[in-house]
C-alpha cells in the first residue's frame, strides 16, 4: 500500500496488486519520502497485468494497467499513484495547478506557464543558487493562498541539465526529459518543502534572444485568465498529457478567490545564469 506521509498530508492510500518485486523497489525509491510504502489495505486499487500492449483504464473503480515493458509500467504506475493521492484533495476545495513551486522564509513562490517555458528550470535555479526549497516541479494543489505538493519526479531538458550540472539519469529518457528523483537531488544538496502560503505568482518565459530580464506586473483580469488556463484535471487515461478540454463543470478560480490578492508578474529571462537567478530572487523578495 502506498500512502501520503500522514505527518504532512491526509491519509489517502492506494493498493497496487501484482507488482513485480524489482518494480516495487524502484517505485518506493521514486516516490519517497512524501509518498511512503507500508502494509495495509485501501479502497483504491491499481491492478497490474503483463500483456502484449500498453494501456491504462478504469474498470469498476479499479485502475487497470496493462504493460508490455518496464518503462511504460514505471511511468504509468508512479503517475497513477500520484493521481489517486492528488484526487483525494479535490473534494476539499483544492484546485490542481500546472506549476512549479519553491519556498523560502515561509513564503511560497509559484511559477506558471506552458511547456518548455522554464518553470522547473527557474525553480531548480533558485534552489541551487539562492537557497530555496523545492516543493514541486510540475503540479501543485492550491486552496485560496495555501499550496501543497510533493515532487516525486523532476524532469529537466538538455539545456537545464547542463547549465545546472545535473547528472544524467540511469534510466531511458521519457518525453526527451532527464528524470531524476528526490533522493538523487538530495545527494546534490537540494532541499525540499511540502508547501505553505503563496507570496508571489510568476508567469515565466525563457527568451534567449532577449537582451535583458523583464519583470512586468500583471493586472487582475490577466491573472485570472492565466490562472484558469493552468488548472489541471485528471491525468488517468488521458491520451494527451497536458491538453485537457475544460468545460463548465470543471473548477475555476474567480475574482473573489483569495489568491487574486497575491502579487503576480511576467518574468522574461535570456538564460539560467546564476546572475539572472539571483536578480529574480531579489525581485521576489523586494516586490510588493
Amino acid at each position: 500500500m502506498f500512502r501520503l506521509n500522514k505527518d504532512l498530508y491526509n491519509n489517502c492510500s492506494v493498493n497496487v496488486l501484482n507488482i513485480p518485486p524489482d518494480i516495487e523497489q524502484k517505485i518506493i525509491y521514486q516516490l519517497s519520502p512524501f509518498i511512503i510504502y507500508q502494509d495495509g489495505e485501501s479502497e483504491n486499487k491499481i491492478i497490474l497485468n503483463k500483456a502484449d500492449f500498453d494501456s491504462t483504464f478504469l474498470f469498476n473503480n479499479d485502475l487497470i494497467i496493462n504493460y508490455s515493458n518496464e518503462l511504460y509500467l514505471l511511468m504509468a504506475l508512479r503517475q497513477s499513484i500520484r493521481e489517486f493521492l492528488y484526487n483525494s484533495y479535490l473534494n476539499d476545495s483544492y484546485i490542481k495547478m500546472h506549476c512549479s513551486a519553491v519556498e523560502k522564509d515561509n513564503k511560497v513562490y509559484v511559477f506558471m506557464g506552458g511547456n518548455c517555458t522554464g518553470k522547473t528550470s527557474t525553480a531548480l535555479g533558485l534552489c541551487k543558487y539562492c537557497g530555496y526549497s523545492l516543493i514541486n516541479g510540475d503540479l501543485s494543489l492550491i486552496k485560496e493562498k495555501q499550496l501543497i505538493g510533493w515532487s516525486t519526479s523532476i524532469g529537466t531538458r538538455e539545456y537545464t541539465t547542463k547549465k545546472l550540472g545535473i547528472p544524467d539519469s540511469p534510466d531511458p529518457k521519457y518525453n526527451n526529459l532527464n528524470w531524476l528523483w528526490q533522493e538523487d537531488y538530495r545527494r546534490l544538496g537540494y532541499i525540499f518543502s511540502s508547501g505553505g502560503i503563496i507570496d508571489k505568482i510568476i508567469f515565466v518565459n525563457y527568451d534567449f534572444n532577449s537582451v535583458y530580464e523583464v519583470f512586468n506586473k500583471i493586472d487582475n483580469d490577466k491573472k485570472l485568465e492565466l490562472l484558469n488556463k493552468n488548472i489541471h484535471f485528471d491525468e488517468i487515461c488521458k491520451k494527451s498529457y497536458w491538453n485537457v478540454n475544460q468545460d463548465k463543470n470543471m473548477p475555476v478560480i474567480d475574482e473573489k478567490n483569495d489568491i487574486m490578492n497575491v502579487s503576480a508578474f511576467d518574468y522574461v529571462s535570456n538564460g539560467l545564469d546564476e546572475k539572472n537567478i539571483k536578480k529574480l530572487s531579489r525581485h521576489l523578495e523586494e516586490i510588493k
